[in-house]
C-alpha cells in the first residue's frame, strides 16, 4: 500500500493525469533490463579495444581513433564507478555540457561547445552506446534522445599560391637537403626529397597530411604515367571512394625527374 501511494504521489507530483495501472502495463510492456551489469569504465575500455582494432584494419582512421580515445578517457574519468545502465539521459547532457577542464590541460576550454563539437562528440558517444546495446549492457541507446545541433559553414575561399610563388618553392625544395641555419650539419636527405610531395600536393591535390593523409599512402603504382593518370584507391581516399586524377604537364615534369620511389 505504501508503494502504491508513493507511486500515485509520484505521478500528481509531475501532473499527470494517467493511473497507476496504466503506467505498470506501460512499464512492463516497454521495459527491456540490460542482461548484464557493467562498470562505464570497463565498457569503455571494452570498446575502446574494439575501436584499436578497428584502426589496425583501416575501418577507422588514426585520427578518429585519438578522438575517441580522448572522449573514452575523460568519460571513465567523469562516470568513475557508475554502472553503464544507471547513466541517464540527463547525465550524459551534463557530461557534453560540462567543459573538459583538465589539470594538464593548458588549452583554453571553451564554456560552451560549438555545434561542430557537440555532434562530434556525440557521435562518439552514440556509438559507444550503440556497442553496449549490441554487448546487453544498455536496454536501448540514451544518446539517440540528444538532440544534433545545426552548424552553419564558416568555411571561406581558400588561399591559393601564385603560379611565381609556386615556382618559387619548388626551385628553394631542389636544393632542400631538410637543413637550414648557420650550423648546417650532415644532411641524411639528397637534395629535392621533398619534391614529390609538394608536387602531388600542390599540383594534384592529394592531401597532405603525412601521418594519416593520401599522401601517406600513395605508391608508385598508383601514378601511371602511360595513361596520364594518378589513381586514389578507396583504401587511400579520406572519403573512402575511388577517383582518378589527370596528370598535368608541369606535375609529369616534377614526377618524372624525383620518382615517387
Amino acid at each position: 500500500n505504501r508503494d502504491a501511494v508513493a507511486a500515485i504521489n509520484s505521478l500528481k507530483s509531475r501532473d499527470s493525469s494517467y493511473s497507476l495501472s496504466f503506467a505498470v502495463d506501460y512499464f512492463l510492456q516497454n521495459f527491456r533490463p540490460p542482461e548484464l551489469e557493467c562498470l562505464a569504465s570497463k565498457a569503455a575500455d571494452e570498446y575502446l579495444a574494439k575501436r584499436d582494432h578497428d584502426c589496425l584494419r583501416g575501418f577507422v582512421s588514426a585520427l578518429q581513433f585519438k578522438a575517441i580515445k580522448n572522449e573514452m578517457l575523460w568519460f571513465k574519468a567523469y562516470f568513475d564507478k557508475h554502472t553503464i545502465s544507471s547513466i541517464k539521459v540527463e547525465d550524459y547532457q551534463s557530461y557534453l555540457e560540462k567543459p573538459k577542464n583538465q589539470p594538464n590541460n593548458r588549452r583554453k576550454v571553451p564554456k560552451v561547445l560549438s555545434p561542430k563539437t557537440w555532434n562530434n562528440r556525440r557521435g562518439n558517444l552514440n556509438t559507444f552506446c550503440l556497442f553496449c546495446v549490441e554487448k546487453g549492457y544498455l536496454s536501448d541507446n540514451p544518446i539517440a534522445r540528444l538532440p544534433k545541433h545545426k552548424q552553419r559553414s564558416h568555411r571561406g575561399t581558400a588561399e591559393t599560391l601564385t603560379a611565381e610563388q609556386a615556382g618559387v618553392l619548388m626551385e628553394y625544395l631542389e636544393s632542400y637537403t631538410g637543413l637550414t641555419g648557420a650550423k648546417k650539419r650532415t644532411s641524411k636527405h639528397e637534395a629535392g626529397f621533398l619534391v614529390p610531395f609538394f608536387a602531388l600536393t600542390m599540383f594534384a591535390g592529394i592531401r597532405p597530411d603525412r601521418l594519416d593523409g593520401e599522401i601517406s599512402k600513395i605508391r608508385s603504382k598508383d601514378i601511371d604515367f602511360s595513361t596520364g593518370v594518378i589513381r586514389i584507391e578507396p583504401e587511400v581516399s579520406k572519403i573512402n571512394e575511388k577517383r582518378t586524377i589527370k596528370i598535368q604537364p608541369n606535375l609529369r615534369y616534377w614526377l618524372e625527374k624525383y620518382p615517387l620511389d
